[in-house]
């Protein structure tokens, strides 16, 4: 998991954690990303994650752009070579990134 990557299993509140506990965890999980493993080459061949997003896009590989923008990536980056935002309009009225809405007109697998 993308946002538990680093963490230590007894760092997790129990179902007996104060309200404190849990706010304190989940402000480090989702507000300050403690648990989320680093930009490594390991990871991705890219060395920003706005590369990694926009390389992700164009793959279609969903795993590295959720991966990315955890790593605040920004969903409006520009890529140079095309000179489009992340997520445009092809000149044919299709996407040519993936979509970040939760909306979707295809079927379901």
């Amino acid at each position: 998991m993308v946002w538990e990557a680093r963490l230590d299993p007894l760092l997790k509140p129990t179902p007996q954690a104060t309200r404190e506990q849990r706010l304190k965890f989940i402000t480090a999980k989702y507000v300050e990303r403690a648990y989320v493993e680093p930009l490594s080459s390991t990871l991705s061949r890219y060395a920003t994650a706005d590369e990694t997003l926009l390389t992700a896009i164009k793959k279609n590989e969903m795993q590295q752009v959720i991966y990315s923008l955890v790593l605040k990536a920004n969903p409006n980056v520009v890529d140079k070579s095309r000179g489009t935002h992340s997520v445009s309009s092809s000149p044919h009225g299709r996407r040519s990134g993936i979509s970040l809405s939760s909306h979707s007109t295809s079927p379901p697998r």
